[in-house]
Order: C-alpha cells, then sequence, then structure tokens
C-alpha cells in the first residue's frame, strides 16, 4: 500500500507541474465613427467622444479601440469626411479594411420630449451586421456620463455570450467552484489533467488515511483509549509506523485540497 501511495503522488506531482493549455485570445479591434447627435450637443461632441472610447475600453473585451481622430489621420481628411456618415455595410467594409479592424461601433444622442435617448450599436464587419446594441433613457444631461459608461459594458455581453457559444471564448466559472476539493475547480476551468491529478491524489490521501487510522485502532487492546488517543497495542511498533501514516495522509490530503483551491481561484 505505501509503494502504491507514493506513485500516485509522484504521478500527482509530474501532473500539477504540466502547465495548463494555453487559450487563444481573439483578436477584436473596433473603430468608434462618432456620435450622430441634435445639434444643441455639437459643443459637447468630443468630451462625449471620448467618453465612448473610455467605455469601450474599459471592459477590456477589445484589444484595441480606434476613435474618430485616429481614424481621420489613418484615412486622411478628405476621405474620412466622404466616409463619415456613411451606414451601409459596403461604405463601413471599406473603413473597416483599411483600419484593420473587426468592429465598428455608432453611437446616437436624441430628445424626444421630456427623455432623451442614449444608443450605441456595434456592427460586425465580416458579416455585416448589428452584433450588439444598448439603449439608456435619461431625464438630464448629468446623467450622459453614467449612462455612457452603462452602455459600454453592456453591448460587451451579447458579444462575449456569442463568442462562448462558438467556442472561441470560455466564461468564467462560479466562484463557488473553486473551493470545491477533489478537482472540481480544475475542472470548472477546463484543466482536465490538473483536475485528475488533484481528484487522484486527495482520494488516495483520504482512503490511506481512513484505512491506516482502521488499522491503527484494530491494534488497541481491547478497552484501551478512545478513538485518536493512545493505549496499549498489542504491536507498539507496528502501531506507530500506523499512526504516522495515517498523519501523513491526512495532512497530504489537506495539503492538496488547499493547493487545488488555491489553484483554482488564480486560474480561473
Amino acid at each position: 500500500m505505501r509503494v502504491q501511495t507514493i506513485l500516485v503522488m509522484l504521478c500527482t506531482t509530474v501532473a500539477l507541474a504540466l502547465p495548463a493549455p494555453a487559450r487563444a485570445t481573439p483578436r477584436r479591434t473596433l473603430a468608434f465613427l462618432g456620435i450622430h447627435a441634435d445639434r444643441r450637443y455639437d459643443a459637447q461632441l468630443p468630451a462625449l467622444e471620448e467618453s465612448f472610447l473610455d467605455a469601450l475600453s474599459g471592459d477590456g473585451y477589445f484589444t484595441k479601440v480606434t476613435g474618430k481622430s485616429d481614424i481621420s489621420a489613418l484615412l486622411g481628411y478628405d476621405r474620412w469626411r466622404a466616409l463619415s456618415g456613411c451606414t451601409d455595410s459596403t461604405c463601413l467594409a471599406e473603413i473597416a479594411g483599411a483600419l484593420g479592424v473587426t468592429y465598428v461601433g455608432q453611437a446616437e444622442i436624441g430628445r424626444i420630449g421630456n427623455v432623451t435617448l442614449v444608443n450605441l450599436k456595434i456592427i460586425d464587419v465580416r458579416q455585416a451586421e448589428v452584433v450588439a446594441r444598448a439603449m439608456r433613457r435619461i431625464q438630464s444631461d448629468s446623467e450622459l456620463p453614467d449612462a455612457i459608461a452603462a452602455l459600454g459594458r453592456e453591448v460587451v455581453e451579447p458579444l462575449r455570450s456569442r463568442e462562448a457559444r462558438a467556442g472561441l471564448i470560455d466564461l468564467k466559472p462560479p466562484l463557488a467552484l473553486a473551493f470545491v476539493p477533489f478537482g472540481v475547480g480544475q475542472f470548472a476551468n477546463h484543466a482536465p489533467v490538473k483536475g485528475t491529478a488533484f481528484l487522484v491524489g486527495e482520494v488516495a490521501a483520504f482512503t490511506t488515511f481512513g484505512v491506516t487510522l482502521g488499522m491503527f485502532e484494530s491494534e488497541k487492546l481491547p478497552g484501551s483509549g478512545g478513538m485518536f488517543q493512545g493505549g496499549a497495542f498489542r504491536d507498539t511498533s507496528k502501531a506507530q509506523g500506523l499512526e504516522t501514516a495515517y498523519l501523513v495522509s491526512f495532512w497530504t490530503g489537506v495539503a492538496l485540497a488547499a493547493a487545488g483551491v488555491v489553484d483554482a481561484v488564480i486560474e480561473r
């Protein structure tokens, strides 16, 4: 049994030392084409556009976000002026091709009665279709910064879900699973090699603990001490070896379980 346990522990150590498979991060680049807004917002447009850029960049989903000033510099002023008002797929594809981006974003701010509507849409230029859209209703212009920040977060969620369904990215598993022993956190993180290693290691350790504890107790003379207590033994030397074995295996199992939790939280 001791030889088998040593072999299991050795295999566990080797498996845990293996690096987790690298996950390719899709290249997600976006050109924000600007805002279509009432003329009352003309003086505020530069600040509002910067707010949209910050909102789209802040989540970290897009690897690069290009604003109007950068687009104008890259395309040239005259060409940008000719293309800046476009909405059809051919025009958008031309802009995207010139900039090397996969998405374009457009925003609208308009007022209906006492309510201001703020819209943001993301277009996948490869498929020439709107893949994310979000809208906020606000009562005053002072609410614009918060509304824009919320829109930046909202449009990213359907894009993440879309990629997850296509198998391009992995959504984070619930944090609670990281605290479950026996490799559950690793399996949830799509690391089956590590999950198997922790599962086998912890099962081996706690099984060894249970078996050696039972053998230790069976060595006691009748009526001699309770569970986990000393007493008179049939073979004192054997009892000492079994006591060492059950203590080592127990704390090995605890250490593996703790290491699994830490690994699952870090790799999540």
